[in-house]
């Protein structure tokens, strides 16, 4: 990643709120990435694209066009309408406005949350979430095979220290899940497995499978 990009991610670490559990009196869901790139904190509303209250959309979208248009994205699915905010003072003044409106708060929760969320080159990544994976793993790896991809004679060579990767796993981890088998994920895939089993694979793939993972992500209880 240029400098540009890290010095960026250290700059929006430093000047992000976290929310905390509880923040103006709303619940507070742990957001687990930064939306569309720029975005730290999400709102769900009540309504849908299909059943809404016309009139109380009608304010928002007013309240949108007067205050901060060009630092909320707004979205409709047939879910809720999200709105997404870049800084404290727009959430700020949305919650304050429509406080009756708000179905949902999510957001970083302290400057770890932050760090985990924006910061590049960190390999174990907290997520925030209530359930594990397949309820049951709380550890996801995530593989990406680097190399040059279009150069035809060194595929093979590629392909075979996956297939290594994806049987050293299953050789040494009792219980585990993969996204996709072997061929199909030979490129990108994720495994799931206890933080348990993960402590046994740890340093075995730091001496001999670092370049082939790319993450990790943990569960922490919100």
């Amino acid at each position: 990643m240029s400098s540009y990009w890290v010095k960026r991610a250290k700059e929006q670490v430093e000047k992000t709120t976290v929310l905390g559990i509880n923040y103006k009196g709303f619940l507070v869901t742990p957001s687990n990435k930064e939306y569309y790139n720029d975005y730290m904190y999400k709102v769900e509303t009540f309504g849908n694209s299909v059943s809404y209250d016309i009139e109380l959309h009608n304010d928002i979208d007013k309240w949108q066009q007067d205050n901060w248009y060009y630092g909320v994205r707004s979205q409709w699915t047939t879910k809720n309408r999200l709105l997404f905010f870049k800084n404290i003072e727009q959430l700020d003044s949305f919650l304050n406005t429509f406080p009756n409106a708000i179905r949902g708060l999510h957001g970083p929760i302290n400057k770890e949350h932050v760090e985990n969320l924006i910061l590049p080159d960190i390999k174990i990544k907290k997520v925030y979430k209530e359930k594990n994976w397949y309820n049951k793993y709380d550890v996801k790896i995530e593989t990406s095979v680097s190399g040059d991809l279009f150069n035809t004679d060194k595929i093979p060579e590629l392909k075979k220290y996956s297939e290594d990767f994806y049987e050293f796993v299953n050789n040494t981890v009792s219980d585990c899940h993969w996204y996709a088998n072997q061929t199909a994920g030979w490129r990108n895939n994720y495994v799931y497995m206890t933080e348990e089993d993960f402590k046994v694979l740890q340093p075995w793939i730091k001496l001999a499978y670092d370049e082939i993972v790319s993450n990790v992500y943990q569960i922490c209880q919100p």
